[in-house]
Formats: structure tokens, sequence, C-alpha cells
């Protein structure tokens, strides 16, 4: 008999859940990047070429990952594609830590947002990949 943490794992509603909250949370992360660039180019590493470019460049591509997680032509793709960009994307959150002063976020928060990237990869793959029960 399967736990119930197996149950939800192997839930394709459950994945089509995930999918559905996660291309809303990057549609509404991507539209954010062109409503207010100068936060995002706040955290920016001063080693990254083009800095005002690749904040564009990351909100046009959250955007059309979190657009294309509703498709099941083009989830896979996107998960992918959304899963390279929360690793490159990851030293503008460590920037942000090391420069907590600059924000009005208490420290905790920015180390406590820290695990979610690699939660939110293996939400991306988990959701994106096909349940062995149907």
């Amino acid at each position: 008999m399967p736990s119930v943490v197996e149950e939800v794992l192997n839930s394709p509603a459950w994945r089509r859940r995930a999918r559905k909250g996660l291309g809303a949370f990057f549609i509404f992360t991507g539209i954010t990047h062109f409503w207010v660039p100068k936060m995002f180019m706040s955290i920016m590493p001063k080693w990254v070429p083009y800095p005002e470019a690749a904040v564009f460049l990351s909100g046009a591509g959250e955007l059309a990952g979190g657009l294309g997680l509703f498709s099941q032509k083009t989830r896979k793709l996107s998960a992918m594609e959304l899963i390279l960009l929360l690793v490159l994307v990851f030293p503008a959150n460590i920037q942000m830590l090391l420069w907590a002063k600059k924000f009005p976020v208490p420290v905790w928060v920015l180390w406590a947002r820290l695990p979610f990237q690699p939660l939110l990869i293996w939400l991306l793959w988990w959701s994106s990949v096909e349940s062995e029960q149907k």
C-alpha cells in the first residue's frame, strides 16, 4: 500500500497543480522584470556584463517558460529552460544576501530563500515528467 507521499508524488493531478502554480509564479516574476527592472538591477552581481539586458532576458525567459508550462507540447522544454535560468540567476540571490543592508528585507529571509532555488528546480523537473501511475 503506497504512502500518502508516494500517492502525491505519483499523482498526475498534483503534478498538474504544481505546473499551474509554477507557471503562474514564473509569469508573474517575469512581468516584474519589466515592471520594476531597477529592483533586479540592484541585485545584479558587478561581474555580469550588460546587466540591464540580463534583467530583461531573464524576465523574458521566466515569462516564456511560465507560459510554456501550461502546454503539454512545451512543458518539458519550458521546465528545462526554467531550471537553467534558476541556476544562472542564483548568483543574484547570493549577491542580494551579500548586500543585505541595501534592502528592506530581514537577513533571515534572504538566507531562507536560498534553499528554495533547489526546491523550485526539483518541482519543475517533477511536475514536467509523466507520472508512472495513470
